[in-house]
């Protein structure tokens, strides 16, 4: 079984439960409660860390690696590939595979740095309808923070 973490409005993190469970996580209502959970959302890897008395232990995730990468693709069946599989998929289909988005925060469209962004990566950054820059990916418009 595997729990989803949301890390934004429509990604999400992939962490076995068992992992949870063996640091002493407990369910209630369908929520893990007991233990503080840290996210670090970093813009080349991500990694979910919990606290263990005054230590925190990093958990691995669901192909059991520490550490998952700020990828997020878009398979041509429909499915959202999220970390490794994304990156893997981004050879044969770069389009629709997103990373470093996290630099695009709160920059506008027109910012040099977007336009520098543009020429870097294989992905559409466009124009949202409040000027702020956006991604591209299978038709869709997604916010940096999505």
């Amino acid at each position: 079984m595997a729990l989803y973490v949301p890390i934004a409005r429509y990604s999400s993190v992939r962490i076995d439960t068992k992992e949870i469970e063996s640091v002493g996580l407990t369910i209630g209502s369908g929520v893990y409660m007991g233990k503080i959970i840290g996210i670090d959302l970093g813009t080349t890897n991500s990694c979910v860390a919990v606290m263990e008395g005054k230590e925190p232990r990093v958990i691995a995730n669901s192909e059991g690696v520490r550490t998952t990468p700020s990828m997020v693709g878009f398979a041509s069946n429909g499915e959202r590939l999220i970390g490794e599989p994304a990156k893997r998929q981004a050879v044969t289909n770069p389009a629709n595979t997103l990373y470093g988005v996290k630099r695009l925060i709160g920059r506008r469209y027109d910012d040099p740095m977007v336009k520098k962004d543009q020429d870097i990566v294989p992905y559409k950054i466009v124009k949202a309808t409040n000027d702020d820059a956006w991604v591209e990916a299978t038709g869709e418009k997604y916010s940096p923070s999505q």
